[in-house]
């Protein structure tokens, strides 16, 4: 770590160097470390250091303010009705082009997006609830590390980062890959543990997988084959899909309106 932060230092100190030539017109002999022009210069190049990342704080806390803003005016149920209209106009369009030159290219690409605003939908339904509710967010920053985000943050990193300890935890969900079921069934018992018991996840899977061998293989499976897409196939994955996203929806609904005699706060 040592050796690392000193070229890390040195790479920033030839960064300064090269804005005082290009910034005062100097060669780099006349560089003198010991004179008063150069701590003139390193405090002026320290202060636009700094402006630039006062600038770069305040863009940030902007941007997740307004993410909040999207996600309080969005509540969960309106979600899903919105993912509900966006995937009847994938079925209009599908429709529309099945017997046309362009068909085939149709719903592949119907398909790809399809299981996408399903993940989508997913992600941000759990967000939108976690920014209005705060028991919710405390479920929520117990089960988002997995292997690649379990990282130790300073005191002064939860400090600057815009809405602290919740903005870093939407900030790791937003990570997370929605299209690996082992990451959704984790945050979805872990926030939901009453509700999302016995989800059927088997249906689901094999789809996701199609869609990772069409963005990723070109419509290739991982032996190189051709993955086979047809009207059929494509009306039945998306009923698949629209099948595990209201489940989804349905059990999160149940989760939010429990029965009069359970509703309280301690059953999260």
């Amino acid at each position: 770590m040592g050796r690392a932060k000193d070229h890390m230092m040195e790479l920033e100190n030839d960064r300064m160097r090269q804005w005082m030539m290009d910034a005062y017109g100097i060669d780099k002999d006349e560089l003198d470390e010991d004179s008063e022009e150069w701590q003139e210069m390193a405090q002026e190049y320290q202060d636009k250091l700094d402006g630039e990342r006062a600038d770069e704080e305040a863009a940030a806390a902007e941007a997740y303010h307004d993410f909040q803003e999207y996600l309080r005016q969005h509540p969960y149920d309106q979600m899903y009705q919105e993912y509900q209209s966006q995937q009847l106009l994938i079925q209009k369009i599908v429709n529309d082009y099945e017997n046309s030159f362009e068909g085939h290219t149709i719903q592949k690409m119907a398909f790809v997006h399809a299981v996408t605003l399903m993940e989508a939908l997913i992600g941000d339904m759990i967000k939108a609830l976690a920014i209005k509710h705060s028991h919710i967010m405390r479920k929520l920053s117990l089960c988002v590390e997995d292997s690649s985000s379990k990282k130790k943050f300073s005191i002064r990193e939860i400090l600057e980062q815009p809405g602290g300890v919740d903005g870093i935890v939407l900030e790791i969900l937003s990570r997370l890959s929605f299209h690996n079921l082992d990451s959704v069934r984790r945050i979805l018992e872990g926030v939901f543990p009453e509700t999302m018991q016995g989800l059927d996840y088997s249906e689901v899977r094999p789809v996701i997988e199609r869609r990772h061998d069409f963005v990723h293989r070109n419509g290739k499976n991982t032996k190189g084959e051709d993955v086979v897409m047809t009207s059929e196939i494509l009306r039945k994955d998306m009923r698949i899909v629209h099948g595990f996203a209201f489940q989804v929806y349905d059990r999160i609904h149940d989760a939010m309106n429990p029965p009069a005699e359970k509703r309280n706060d301690d059953k999260f």
